[in-house]
């Protein structure tokens, strides 16, 4: 079996400046490709899941329900696998290349426990999903605008006294964690907020989760992209990211999870 991607369960909330969030989150799930057909692994919280990481390699790609091997071995994926997300790299200069582009977008400040903050975009419908997308635990809607060109040019102004880009190990850090409120207030302060947002996750943790790719342990949460697992009366984090790739097997059933002896530790 192999880990070829990964889903949020997210995308079938639905934000709405008047009516709030409709639809309730799916149960987020690993996909696995097993003899040509693909299954999940879903992450529910206080599920325990037993798994061996094996080698890695590309994860081809999923369409339409059939998956796409590939014996490359760049992970997450080759050259060829990689689909470059074109509004990542845009600045507000560009022609309005996608239909998405043309929705009305917000323009919104996160912040990241304890201390770290960034303001970003995103379609109004999708900006709770967003947000909870990269582990945000507060958020503060500050502008609508008509399309992403618009919201774009916006954030790149405002890049210049809060970042734009928000990396793994920052978050890793504090995860489980509350935001500091003096600071968050601070940095709030000269903006006009539209509507602000606390966001939860399921779960606290006293001390932040140890970095590690396993797939073996009591399901605490996912917060953004990390997995945390609990073994052994520890918390690990695991990147969702990191697994895709992974050749896996099942450990034995019936056996208390224990550290694999192929613990992978990381260090962002």
């Amino acid at each position: 079996m192999q880990i070829v991607g990964f889903e949020s369960g997210l995308e079938g909330l639905k934000y709405d400046i008047v009516e709030g969030v409709s639809n309730e989150p799916d149960v987020p799930h690993l996909i696995l490709e097993k003899n040509g057909k693909l299954e999940r692994i879903y992450l529910k919280p206080k599920d325990f899941i037993d798994y061996n990481l094996g080698g890695r390699r590309c994860a081809g790609r999923v369409t339409n329900g059939e998956h796409e091997s590939c014996r490359e071995y760049k992970v997450p994926y080759c050259t060829e696998h990689t689909n470059d997300w074109i509004c990542a790299r845009c600045t507000g200069n560009c022609d309005l290349p996608l239909p998405s582009c043309k929705e009305v977008h917000a323009v919104y400040i996160a912040g990241f426990p304890p201390s770290t903050f960034k303001v970003g975009v995103t379609r109004m419908s999708r900006l709770i999903t967003r947000l909870k997308e990269q582990g945000a635990r507060k958020a503060a809607h500050i502008e609508i605008v008509s399309n992403g060109r618009t919201a774009r040019q916006i954030e790149r102004g405002i890049a210049d006294k809060i970042k734009d880009r928000v990396i793994s190990k920052e978050k890793l850090k504090g995860i489980g964690q509350s935001v500091s409120e003096k600071e968050w207030e601070g940095v709030i302060a000269d903006y006009k907020t539209i509507k602000m947002f606390d966001l939860e996750y399921g779960f606290e943790l006293e001390y932040p989760p140890i970095p590690a790719i396993i797939l073996s342990g009591k399901i605490i949460g996912i917060e953004g992209r990390f997995l945390i697992l609990e073994v052994s009366n520890d918390n690990y984090a695991v990147d969702l990211r990191d697994l895709i790739g992974y050749e896996i097997e099942e450990g034995k059933e019936n056996k208390e999870i224990t550290l694999q002896t192929s613990l992978r530790m990381i260090n962002k």
